[in-house]
């Protein structure tokens, strides 16, 4: 594999989730993903849900005596809204952020190695400060788990 294998991950998860958004079953509500590394939106282009896919750390420790490294790879999924107003708008997009999470953890990242979701974290749930600015924004942080081969593979 060529390439950072975080990159490479936050890449495959928003192919992935723009691949659902287009698929046969998209989610309850239209989306847009895309990788970004410095997601930049103006609130007028957030007419849908959209989706920046952020690659947020790589963490390695030593795994056993062969040097084989255990690593932590985590990617931020920010989920951006321009309100309209209407009446269950919010409690929509919360639905929407609790389908993307179990989504996520049964979407195949197999390009990226052999890696496993070993969890989520839905933080800040959403962001008031945002809802006052009439932006729903909610992040999910995802986690997998994988290994390399000892010395510095």
């Amino acid at each position: 594999m060529s390439g950072s294998r975080i990159i490479l991950l936050a890449q495959t998860i928003a192919a992935g989730l723009q691949a659902k958004a287009d698929g046969a079953t998209p989610f309850s509500l239209p989306v847009v993903a895309a990788f970004a590394f410095v997601p930049q939106h103006d609130p007028a282009e957030l007419k849908i849900p959209t989706l920046s896919v952020v690659a947020r750390s790589h963490t390695s420790d030593v795994a056993d005596r062969s040097l084989a490294e255990d690593q932590r790879l985590m990617v931020d999924i920010g989920i951006q809204k321009k309100l309209t107003g209407a009446k269950d708008e919010v409690e929509e997009l919360m639905a929407l952020v609790e389908e993307l999470s179990t989504f996520i953890r049964g979407l195949d990242v197999s390009a990226v190695d052999d890696l496993t979701w070993i969890g989520t974290t839905n933080d800040p749930i959403y962001s008031a400060e945002h809802l006052q600015k009439g932006v729903f924004t909610s992040v999910l942080t995802v986690t997998y788990r994988g290994f390399s081969e000892g010395g510095g593979g």
